[in-house]
């Protein structure tokens, strides 16, 4: 009977005992709970927290977790370390012919190695003579025989630049874990915790900030100086909060985030925020100082007011700047998405804030100049009723002459008789325009504002004002009657003589006071107009600072919408003035741009335009040789009953249209005349007026519909009588072609292009523009359609308004036309040049 063979282990191999009884199995046991595992002070343990543990069902627990006997055998036992049976084997030798065959062979390499082996390039290839492997405790070390290099020194470089770029990505990983070992020994382990912490506060804060800002702008800007200082306070002592947390509590902690990719460019941007927000807030100090030095002394000159304000308004605009220079580096992606859009328009709405301060910085030293902070200075104010249009905006019922110095008004002169006090003193006989022929036989001061250019119309009142009084007048301001609507509604109802006055009644009372409700034997209809007008100077006096901001946004809007108009005879001046558009000037456009303003003129057709609705329906069409053909009509309507007063006779309108100069009139029509023997023929001796003769150039008469054309202020002009009997709507039109066609590009116009027409040079993009400029008469608003046609090939790609509507080959836009327009488009076009 053979002799039966001991089971060995089936864990160690080892004769003697069995798996379960095996040491090793026995070791694996023993829980790790308890052992003794050095700490190292200086380097830090990286800790992965996860929410829930999980344990094998196969761990048998024999001690107990709360045992703290110290003669407990399990603290005893040591924890089991396996042999070490591996000897680290330093290699001596480097395979060099392996690497460079290896490098030779036509193989797919990854893009990380290619970086490297590119320091290959000059190495010629080696020959390899011989190759042996030695193999010792399971170490494989190559041996290795090179001969043959031909450019040793081009190898020596290699392995030179090899081992920079190790010890530069050696460099790399352990800057990396010094960072982030840097940045987990602060008190929470992980920095993106803190800076989520740090911004949540900052961004409360922030936002308390900028809230606080707004309304500290705002309250200044309507001068409640005391709630925009609070306001402002409130603003710096939030960002004061900010910056402590980030510059004081995280300043290491966000230097070093702006280093990491992720959040570096969020850290940066929040922080030129924050910035932004400080010297806003600065900016903000600077302008409420100003406003308030200004407005501490009553008894100040307005010059010195004017002064004030500018030399502060110079340093906050500093500030200003500084703002806008931080938020340009603001990335958008670091803001919240709902916050993006609102982002963008401030940056926008602020760049233009920036621009209207340094106007105000202009506008205080062009102010300081026109209420005589230098000299002795004499205005003629001309009030314009627009119940009846005149080509400046109203008919000059009134006039005032006013002297300023030093900021202060010396003295008004209103005289009772109105614009005809000067009829008896004029000493000069010219003959008017033929469209006021059909009132008077000889041209007077009431008529001057002949010409829809303010200043040639200005210009022209004071050649008859100085031939009237004999005295000059350094300037020329037209306030229009809507323009007591909005001083009313700040100030609110006013008296003089026993009558109220208010936003919704100022002018039909004057209106009826001045034509029927004056002392017939005194002769001084708008005496009224002067008792009104000192009673408005008095209340002005003492306005509240909240009264006066809400003042100047009223001018500001008046000046814009043409209710006010100014002329200075100094050059300078007048050129500032204009750049703001305050002069109602005929504005010079480009070579290639339509133009389109629609002037009407009443004449003894009473005040009925305060009944009249004027719609301007405008159609442009560019056929296939890219001319350009115009057809503007107009409708307007009379809202007025036969017999009622000031209203009921039928509007009686010398109308003409200003379009590019040279522009050629195909057809009119739509027109109705005046009698011929209602008009006044001058006598033989009148004059012809130079004036007049300098800015019309008559060219010729459309036979077809009577339509004088003439040049004026590089316009060519179509003109033609339009009556509208009360309750009923007269319709006329005008036919022309522009001189110039739609422009074309034949260039591509982006890159993509460029490189098309490269690879593709049959197909080319083509593109078109076209644009109109309109402008409104004063004391006019019309209801404006425009509809711009190509050809069906050309398709929009660009418009210059939001508020156009792109069609399938042009554009259509619709508008209240209270103010001066701009619009365009650009359209594209696919040509195919093989044919």
């Amino acid at each position: 009977m053979s002799e039966k063979k001991s089971r060995k282990c089936s864990l160690c191999q080892v004769l003697g005992h069995t798996k379960i009884t095996c040491p090793k199995s026995q070791s694996s046991l023993v829980s790790p709970q308890k052992r003794n595992i050095k700490k190292s002070k200086k380097d830090p343990v990286f800790i992965k927290v996860i929410n829930q543990n999980l344990s094998s069902p196969h761990i048998i627990k024999l001690k107990k977790e709360d045992s703290k006997n110290e003669n407990d055998i399990w603290s005893k036992v040591e924890v089991y370390r396996e042999k070490n049976i591996f000897k680290k084997t330093k290699a001596q030798i480097v395979d060099f012919a392996e690497m460079v065959k290896k490098a030779n062979q036509e193989i797919v390499v990854k893009e990380e190695v290619k970086n490297i082996n590119n320091n290959l390039k000059k190495v010629q290839k080696q020959s390899i003579v011989e190759q042996k492997q030695v193999k010792k405790e399971r170490f494989e070390v190559v041996k290795t025989n090179v001969s043959d290099i031909k450019n040793k020194k081009s190898y020596s470089n290699y392995f030179r630049s090899f081992f920079n770029i190790f010890q530069f990505r050696k460099f790399a990983y352990v800057s990396v874990v010094v960072l982030v070992v840097l940045v987990s020994s602060f008190p929470a382990l992980g920095y993106i915790d803190e800076l989520k912490a740090a911004e949540s506060l900052a961004v409360e804060q922030g936002t308390r900030a900028f809230l606080s800002l707004q309304s500290s702008t705002v309250a200044a800007f309507q001068s409640n100086l005391p709630y925009a200082e609070v306001e402002l306070t409130n603003a710096l002592q939030a960002f004061s909060e900010v910056n402590s947390i980030i510059e004081e509590d995280y300043r290491i902690l966000l230097s070093l985030a702006k280093l990491l990719p992720v959040v570096g460019t969020k850290v940066s941007s929040r922080q030129s925020l924050l910035i932004a927000g400080n010297h806003l807030a600065l900016g903000n100090t600077y302008l409420i100082k100003g406003v308030e030095e200004a407005q501490v002394d009553s008894e100040m000159k307005l010059t010195d007011r004017f002064s004030i304000l500018q030399n502060h308004l110079k340093s906050a605009i500093v500030q200003y700047k500084e703002a806008l220079n931080h938020l340009n580096k603001v990335d958008l992606d670091s803001i919240p998405l709902e916050y993006q859009k609102t982002f963008n328009e401030f940056k926008i709405l602020f760049g233009v804030f920036i621009d209207d301060m340094e106007d105000l910085v202009d506008l205080s030293k062009t102010f300081n100049i026109i209420f005589g902070g230098n000299s002795f200075r004499r205005y003629l104010v001309v009030f314009q009723n627009e119940h009846e249009i005149r080509p400046t905006g109203g008919f000059m019922g009134s006039f005032a002459v006013i002297d300023v110095q030093n900021g202060k008004i010396v003295n008004i002169d209103l005289p009772g008789g109105g614009s005809y006090d000067l009829r008896g003193q004029l000493t000069e006989f010219v003959k008017p325009p033929l469209p006021f022929q059909l009132l008077n036989k000889r041209w007077e001061f009431q008529d001057a504002n002949w010409f829809p250019d303010f200043s040639a119309s200005a210009k022209k009142m004071t050649w008859f004002y100085e031939k009237s009084r004999g005295s000059t007048v350094d300037g020329v301001i037209a306030i229009n009657s809507s323009v007591l609507e909005r001083v009313l509604r700040i100030l609110g109802p006013m008296q003089a003589d026993d009558m109220i006055f208010n936003e919704s009644n100022a002018i039909e009372t004057l209106q009826y006071e001045v034509e029927e409700g004056y002392d017939a034997k005194t002769e001084q209809p708008k005496e009224i107009l002067a008792v009104l007008l000192d009673n408005l100077l008095k209340d002005l006096k003492n306005i509240s600072p909240t009264s006066i901001m809400s003042l100047l946004t009223e001018a500001h809007d008046a000046l814009i919408k043409k209710e006010i108009q100014v002329y200075v005879d100094d050059d300078n001046t007048q050129n500032i003035l204009k750049t703001f558009g305050w002069t109602g000037e005929i504005t010079p456009v480009g070579p290639v741009q339509d133009y389109l303003n629609i002037i009407n003129t009443n004449i003894q057709g009473q005040k009925s335009d305060a009944k009249i609705e004027q719609k301007i329906i405008h159609e442009v069409v560019i056929d296939e040789n890219r001319n350009i053909f115009d057809t503007v009509m107009v409708e307007r309507s009379h809202g007025g009953e036969p017999g009622e007063m000031f209203y009921g006779s039928a509007n009686i309108s010398y109308v003409r249209v200003y379009v590019p100069e040279g522009a050629e009139l195909i057809e009119a029509d739509g027109f109705n005349f005046p009698p011929e023997e209602a008009f006044r023929a001058p006598e033989l001796w009148y004059e012809d007026d130079l004036h007049l003769a300098q800015y019309e150039v008559e060219e010729s008469v459309h036979i077809d519909s009577g339509t004088k054309i003439t040049s004026e202020f590089g316009k060519t002009v179509f003109g033609n009588w339009v009556i509208t009997p009360p309750g009923e709507t007269s319709v006329f039109y005008f036919k022309y072609k522009l001189p110039f066609k739609a422009p074309v590009s034949e260039s591509p116009e982006s890159n993509f292009d460029k490189w098309q027409s490269i690879f593709v040079p049959s197909i080319n993009k083509k593109t078109s523009r076209y644009s109109l400029f309109v402008q409104k008469q004063s004391g006019s608003e019309s209801q404006f359609y425009s509809t711009i046609i190509y050809p069906t090939e050309w398709v929009p790609v660009w418009k210059s308004n939001d508020d156009i509507d792109l069609a399938l080959n042009g554009a259509v836009y619709e508008t209240l036309l209270d103010s001066d327009r701009v619009i365009g488009i650009v359209v594209e076009s696919n040509i195919n040049n093989e044919n």
